[in-house]
């Protein structure tokens, strides 16, 4: 037989009541742990899905979208190089590829060269004056494996920003990711949350919206409509972009829901840079595709902050404002598969 001292025995009973107590949260119902709130701890053990059930989705990221977004961005930059480089040719992209033309040999050669200096990812063959851009095979394996790490921890930001805690997430294949997030049996909230890009670029707005010319044939120019189907045409070119927010949060504009945003140091610089150079100016501010609002610049804004008002519900409000601190997803995700999974332990 054993023969414990009296301390032994007290610590091991002092472990034991310890034990007892920051775990009596997690098996208390909800309303003795409100009663008891004051003497017990606040924090309860995070259960998973065999213990809680919960909602299991499996998410495919289009990677197809996000290679032709790297291409059609890529294009941009030939062009405008091609531009200031006196490189007489208009790119354009047609299925995985860039191409243009050129007939002599000098501008050959300055296409080629402005386009290494750009990207060294991309490969550039030519066939009589015709040539085609495009990334390497390797180069596009590569591209995937960022976009679902990327997009695991947009996710994962996400899921934690809306209250709900240690989700399970992880890769399945080259483009599906599986989620599993416990004590949610309803997955419509987490479908909304994760169904939106919340790509936020901002664009100058062409004086064109005002003087009722369609802009046809302007391959710089793009028609985006409200969300109360006012149209207009605005500048494809992103001027500025919400990848240089640091913040944003639900707020009231003029009596009305809103969402204040607030830049880095590289984003307040360039705003203010913008409005300075654009005062009496539209400045359209577009989430996925949408324009959310389309200001005057009236004067020089060099705080770096602003608000974004709308038609918006609190609730919605409350969704853009996490949606834009968790960070905008690199592509669209796709809900192939939903699961409700019930307890098992």
């Amino acid at each position: 037989m054993l023969n414990f001292s009296k301390l032994k025995i007290f610590t091991i009973l002092a472990v034991c009541v310890l034990a007892c107590i920051y775990a009596a949260p997690s098996l208390l119902p909800q309303s003795q742990n409100s009663a008891l709130s004051k003497i017990l701890p606040s924090q309860k053990v995070n259960l998973g899905l065999d213990l809680r059930g919960g909602s299991q989705l499996m998410l495919e990221v289009d990677s197809e979208y996000y290679i032709r977004e790297q291409l059609n961005n890529l294009k941009e930059e030939i062009k405008a190089n091609f531009r200031d480089g006196s490189v007489r040719s208009v790119p354009s992209v047609i299925g995985n590829k860039i191409v243009f033309s050129l007939s002599e040999d000098e501008q050959k050669k300055a296409a080629k060269k402005i386009i290494k200096k750009l990207s060294n990812r991309v490969d550039i063959s030519e066939n009589s004056g015709e040539f085609e851009v495009y990334f390497s095979s390797e180069e596009n394996l590569l591209m995937q494996q960022n976009l679902i790490k990327q997009s695991i921890e947009i996710v994962r930001k996400r899921i934690d920003e809306s209250g709900t805690k240690e989700p399970a997430i992880q890769a399945q294949g080259s483009n599906r990711i599986l989620l599993q997030v416990p004590g949610v049996e309803n997955s419509e909230e987490i479908k909304a949350i994760l169904g939106k890009t919340a790509k936020m670029t901002f664009h100058h707005v062409s004086e064109k919206s005002f003087t009722g010319e369609s802009g046809a044939g302007e391959t710089d120019l793009e028609r985006l409509y409200d969300y109360q189907g006012r149209s207009y045409l605005i500048k494809k070119e992103v001027v500025l972009s919400g990848d240089l927010l640091i913040d944003a949060s639900a707020t009231y504009h003029e009596g009305q829901p809103a969402v204040a945003f607030r830049f880095n140091d590289v984003g307040t610089r360039k705003f203010a840079q913008i409005t300075k150079d654009n005062i009496g100016r539209f400045f359209a501010i577009v989430l996925d595709g949408k324009i959310i609002t389309a200001p005057r610049i009236n004067t020089v804004i060099n705080q770096g902050s602003g608000v974004i008002s709308g038609n918006f519900t609190v609730a919605e409000a409350n969704q853009v404002a996490l949606l834009l601190r968790a960070g905008a997803l690199p592509a669209p995700l796709k809900v192939v598969e939903e699961r409700t999974v019930g307890p098992s332990l």
